[in-house]
């Protein structure tokens, strides 16, 4: 048995082709992620059929794309009403997210047009401690 045909050289070269055929395989880069437009105003109301609750979400978008100028929340129940508003909030890859206290204000892109928004209230007032989600349009 010549050492050019051993099984440990047959394994190790088999290996080697199958990196080298992996190597030349086009990874895809992760697509980048949706970006809201300039002046632009996403709304999106929507109701917890359950619990009652409804959330009012606008977002707005000034210039630079890369920010939130203002988004607000409004929920309402029987109990009452509740606002949640932040200013000048930073989209990164993710989109945004504010906590403020006890409240939560998210959001992310699915497309130019539409964005994934959710808010969580203050357990403490009215219509709090619900997760609302849904898509705002713009």
């Amino acid at each position: 048995m010549s050492l050019s045909h051993s099984p440990t050289r047959i394994a190790a070269s088999a290996l080697l082709g199958v990196t080298a055929m992996a190597c030349l395989v086009a990874v895809p880069s992760p697509a980048d992620a949706a970006k809201p437009r300039r002046n632009t105003v996403y709304k999106a109301v929507f109701t917890d059929p359950v619990y009652e609750v409804t959330a009012a979400i606008t977002i707005r978008i000034g210039d630079d794309r890369t920010r939130v100028k203002k988004v607000t929340a409004v929920l309402s129940c029987e109990a009452g009403t509740q606002s949640i508003t932040a200013k000048n909030v930073r989209i990164d890859s993710e989109g945004f997210v504010k906590e403020k206290g006890a409240t939560h204000l998210d959001g992310r892109w699915l497309s130019k047009h539409k964005a994934l928004a959710s808010a969580e209230g203050d357990p403490a007032k009215p219509c709090g401690g619900f997760y609302m989600q849904s898509v705002a349009h713009d």
